[in-house]
């Protein structure tokens, strides 16, 4: 019994060290050796920040920037940002719905003349919410022939203009670029002026966001950027063989930018230096679809996990050789995000280093309540949205 009791203090005192020596690895301590086990200093890497109720916890990178010359991934790095750029561009869209030169409730053909009598029905908010069945631009083979020449953007539209519907408006939500083209061009329509200049004005320039750029070609100098790498079949790793033209995305995937700009595009996004408070809840607030289930998009690329409590946003991205990704739970004030300089090229090929677990482990570390919203943290966003 003795020997018993002796093996029972053994096992107790073991713990006791145990827990002594986790509690005293403070969470920035474990998020950084996630991070560092996830992303090894000799392969391409990601940049990382964690705002918690306005405090850094965690501003580092890890990993190369560019693997020929050994240039290590800073905090600084500038990431092409895909998808991240609908965000702007429904921001902007916004912007003109307060001023009163458009409502999201306008139909397209209004702002858009020339525009197909099978888009009748479609309105603003069917394309802000994607909900108004149209064919997906990145999706159509001729457009996937030419994407990296310069295009104009009604030729852009011309890929899937006279391409029937995939559904009734508003009855499905299925992500589609090509809502986010049509945007941009409204946007132009309605200001007279270029999106990428509006939204530089509006958005960029109002936020300070020193280091984005809402519109880059082949050709220009950015201070910064890293190079991106795609994933090969059997672990390889391969230069991406191109970058597309900014007109090619043109209102839904040009953004370049850092963590450090992205937290404050979501910061004045939610404080009121963008949207008013009626304006953010149309963003933010999932459409309930005919059948009685819910949309998982609020406007953008926003993504939003509702389970009777307040929202977990998720805000992400994907190009050729990138992938980015930032969860913000409004109510606890906190940010995670992760941007990484890879991404899998090849059916079947999964890519270790794809910064949504990682977003979300970090995320369930610094939940104080890990029941019900930690299963939502879990969750992954729908087939299609990058």
């Amino acid at each position: 019994m003795s020997k018993m009791i002796s093996m029972i203090l053994k096992a107790a005192m073991l713990a006791v060290i145990s827990f002594s020596h986790c509690a005293s690895i403070s969470a920035p301590g474990r998020i950084d050796a996630l991070l560092t086990k996830t992303y090894p200093a000799d392969k391409p890497g990601a940049a990382a920040l964690v705002v918690r109720d306005g405090r850094i916890l965690l501003r580092k990178a890890y990993g190369l920037a560019d693997l020929e010359l050994q240039v290590p991934l800073a905090p600084e790095s500038v990431f092409p940002c895909g998808s991240v750029t609908k965000m702007f561009t429904a921001v902007a869209v916004m912007q003109l719905e307060e001023e009163g030169r458009l409502a999201y409730l306008d139909p397209v053909m209004k702002h858009i003349p020339d525009a197909p009598t099978a888009w009748a029905e479609i309105t603003i908010d069917h394309l802000l919410s994607h909900t108004s069945g149209l064919t997906d631009l990145f999706k159509i083979p001729a457009w996937m022939a030419q994407w990296k020449e310069e295009i104009l953007p009604d030729s852009l539209i011309g890929f899937f203009r006279d391409r029937p519907l995939q559904f009734r408006p508003g009855s499905k939500a299925e992500y589609c670029n090509s809502n986010y083209v049509l945007l941009g061009r409204i946007v132009e329509r309605v200001t007279g002026r270029p999106l990428d200049q509006f939204v530089k004005e509006r958005v960029i320039n109002r936020l300070g966001l020193r280091t984005t750029r809402f519109s880059v070609g082949h050709g220009d100098i950015v201070p910064r950027r890293l190079r991106g790498y795609q994933l090969q079949p059997g672990g390889g790793v391969k230069n991406s063989p191109y970058l597309i033209q900014w007109s090619q995305a043109f209102g839904a995937g040009t953004v370049h930018s850092t963590v450090d700009d992205i937290w404050r595009f979501v910061a004045g996004l939610f404080d009121g230096t963008l949207l008013t408070p009626a304006s953010l809840a149309k963003v933010t607030t999932p459409r309930t679809l005919p059948d009685g289930t819910r949309s998982p998009y609020g406007y953008g690329n926003l993504f939003v996990f509702v389970d009777g409590l307040a929202p977990i946003i998720r805000i992400s991205g994907s190009t050729a050789s990138t992938q980015v990704y930032a969860l913000y739970v409004p109510d606890r004030s906190l940010f995670v995000a992760v941007f990484s300089n890879i991404s899998a090229h090849g059916p079947g090929v999964e890519n270790p280093y794809h910064p949504s677990g990682v977003v979300r482990e970090i995320a369930l570390l610094l939940a104080k309540d890990r029941g019900r919203r930690g299963q939502m943290v879990r969750r992954r966003g729908p087939a299609g949205s990058n």
